[in-house]
């Protein structure tokens, strides 16, 4: 072993950090100490820092989860009610040309006939894939500068309604980045108020800069042809309303007949009627069903038509009517911001309309609001585990290790914490029902005191020294412990001494007895 060298710490590396840290532990306690003596003026300057992080929290932006450059972007296109595919394929052949020309885009992929908005023959999609990022350096060259530059020349297209749209940075809680918005009926006040307060809505998000590319999702109102049945001419003509009801269904969809089995497989027959029975009312009118008597009625003689507009799909949000609103927010603005502007605009709504937010912004709401409950709950357990470190220094704390390992100390058949009798140089035995009194004959007198404390347990089977419990704990090796060849060998010299009634003299009388014993 080297000898310790005090002056090694003071050289090199060790020593320059040791001054160090003697010059701010010397600092933060002359801090702290001045701090305290001007007690007043301390609590004013922590009083003045609470007050600015509060401000601060209060007044900063949040935000959630940051849209990223994901590699790939997604434009929606939808086209007005009842447009023709041609129409949808010549806006998107458009829109393939437009990316096709920017240097950032590698490939563009079409689809017609779906969208984010719904499907039907006036919708598309398009999927632009990007270059890879070392190919396109600078924020110039961003998707997200891509998607600005694309809105901007998609919004002089009056033939469609497009949209580019960067990817959720989670796909799993939403379809595309931005905000999620529901408009909801909440007063019962129908579709067609529901549907002015959307176009509200619409209006004053798109004079509001901090928010970009707001737009509605689902199919607009289309033009439907709504079939006036009389039922009560029908009930007169024998036809019943499952009749009548099939027919329609063969004559805008599909009727299931049965099943046949073809080549070992079981397929089904469906029914459906020609497309020159439905292109115009008059071919719908010539249309026959059957009646109870087997004669057929035209629907001409008992049902009229008439145009109406309408939604193609009805969605509905936690039970109630509701309409989608998805938007994005402006460059330099953040998420909190755009939500905390849409929850302005739906505040000057007339009543009976709510709104609820789905998705990603769901959950920023969420856990913006269970932001003070978790720090409060820090707080208490941080609180708690200093109180029960407090409490591990009492009374009660040293009572329940006592008996803790006490209980340890019964199972090996040794006292464990003892307390020290007030007439004697070794340890009392423990109180309690468990406790082991030491095995002495009738008629003798208790142990004699050792002055070793190693030679305590000789003087009486089952006890152990006081250091004996404290070197165990230590992980040192064991001394003296039972079933040891000295201890059995000592006690075959001197036989049953230390249990005889003859031994009056005590300590001095057994430690004669030892020696005389060893010295053979």
């Amino acid at each position: 072993l080297l000898k310790h060298d005090p002056a090694g710490l003071e050289r090199g590396f060790h020593g320059r950090f040791n001054r160090w840290f003697e010059r701010v532990t010397a600092s933060y306690v002359g801090g702290v100490s001045r701090a305290t003596r001007r007690l007043l003026r301390s609590l004013l300057i922590y009083a003045v820092i609470v007050a600015i992080a509060a401000w601060a929290y209060l007044k900063l932006p949040g935000s959630f989860l940051p849209e990223e450059d994901q590699g790939y972007l997604v434009t929606a296109i939808q086209l007005p009610p009842a447009a023709t595919r041609e129409r949808a394929q010549a806006v998107l052949e458009s829109v393939e040309q437009f990316y096709l020309k920017q240097p950032q885009v590698d490939k563009v992929v079409g689809v017609l006939g779906f969208s984010f908005f719904g499907r039907g023959q006036n919708m598309a999609l398009a999927f632009v894939r990007l270059k890879d990022w070392d190919d396109r350096p600078g924020k110039e060259n961003s998707a997200q500068s891509l998607i600005k530059r694309a809105n901007m020349e998609f919004f002089r297209m009056k033939q469609a309604m497009l949209f580019a749209i960067n990817p959720p940075p989670i796909p799993e809680l939403a379809s595309a980045g931005g905000f999620d918005f529901r408009l909801q009926d909440r007063g019962g006040v129908g579709r067609e108020k529901l549907l002015e307060a959307r176009n509200q809505v619409l209006g004053m998000a798109m004079g509001d800069k901090r928010l970009t590319a707001v737009r509605p999702e689902g199919q607009e109102p289309a033009p439907q042809l709504f079939l006036d049945i009389d039922r009560d001419k029908a009930e007169t003509l024998g036809i019943a309303a499952a009749d009548l009801n099939d027919t329609l269904q063969s004559l805008f969809g599909v009727s299931y007949i049965n099943d046949f089995v073809r080549q070992g497989r079981v397929l089904r027959v469906q029914m459906q009627a020609e497309e020159t029975t439905r292109r115009s009312e008059a071919d719908l009118m010539r249309v026959a069903v059957r009646n109870s008597a087997g004669r057929m009625v035209r629907l001409s003689e008992f049902v009229r038509t008439r145009w109406v507009a309408g939604g193609a799909k009805l969605d509905r949000y936690n039970g109630l009517a509701a309409m989608k609103i998805s938007g994005a927010t402006a460059q330099g603005v953040s998420s909190g911001e755009a939500l905390a502007a849409m929850e302005a605009i739906a505040q000057k709504l007339p009543p009976g309309i709510g709104f609820e937010w789905s998705g990603i912004s769901s959950e920023e709401k969420i856990s913006g609001q269970q932001a003070p409950l978790l720090f409060g709950v820090s707080l208490l357990v941080v609180r708690a585990a200093r109180c029960l470190r407090r409490a591990g220094r009492g009374g009660v704390a040293r009572t329940a290790q006592r008996r803790l390992f006490q209980g340890r100390a019964d199972r090996h058949h040794r006292a464990g914490r003892q307390e020290r009798h007030p007439d004697r140089r070794v340890r009392a035995p423990p109180r309690g029902r468990r406790a082991r009194a030491p095995r002495c004959r009738a008629g003798s007198l208790p142990p004699a005191p050792a002055p070793d404390p190693d030679d305590f347990h000789r003087l009486c089977r089952g006890r152990v020294s006081a250091g004996h419990f404290h070197r165990r704990g230590r992980r040192e090796p064991p001394r003296h412990r039972h079933r040891r060849h000295r201890r059995h060998g000592r006690r075959h010299r001197i036989g049953d001494i230390p249990g005889a009634g003859v031994l009056h003299g005590g300590a001095a009388h057994f430690s004669g007895a030892c020696a005389a014993a060893s010295g053979r």
